[in-house]
């Protein structure tokens, strides 16, 4: 039995797909509509743009609106998790490394570098520029080829040299 005006069947305009990401609060103020977006479903790679930038935060987060250049996979669908990255900058010929855990952008910090002769991590002071979720720029301490330790190092902090095994 179906009462009258139940939803018997809802459908969807797979054209009309849009993408909505949560962007945390604290980095809200580097997204700005028409941004490039790298969107990932685990099985398709598709780029889109900033739409829309919901002015609510909600539980820590902003919800931004995604509308897609390129023609959408196979496999989206509605409510589907995604992945996103949204370029928020462009840094032409700049040194980068990847992310080490608890790095902050924009600040004089330090590193373990390995010694090219092995064995040994030596602590070094490190200006950082801007980063991203996975990287992070450097402006000054570490050259190209060199080797950091990015896992968390704070157990050595009162050491400025130690041991690697």
């Amino acid at each position: 039995h179906v009462t009258t005006g139940s939803n018997l069947v809802k459908l969807a305009d797979h054209k009309a797909l849009i993408g909505e990401i949560q962007v945390p609060e604290i980095q809200i103020q580097q997204v700005k509509i028409g941004q490039t977006v790298r969107i990932n479903t685990q099985n398709s790679l598709f780029m889109g743009s900033v739409s829309r930038i919901n002015p609510a935060v909600t539980q820590g987060n902003v919800q931004v609106d995604i509308t897609f250049s390129d023609p959408l996979p196979a496999d989206a669908r509605p409510d589907l998790s995604v992945e996103a990255d949204i370029q928020v900058a462009k840094l032409e010929n700049t040194l980068f490394v990847s992310r080490p855990l608890f790095s902050q952008s924009q600040t004089a910090t330090s590193f373990y570098k390995l010694v090219p002769d092995g064995g040994l991590a030596r602590r070094v002071k490190v200006e950082v520029g801007q980063g991203s979720t996975s990287h992070i720029q450097i402006i000054n301490g570490l050259e190209e080829g060199d080797t950091i330790i990015i896992s968390d190092p704070s157990r050595f902090d009162s050491y400025p040299t130690f041991s690697i095994n």
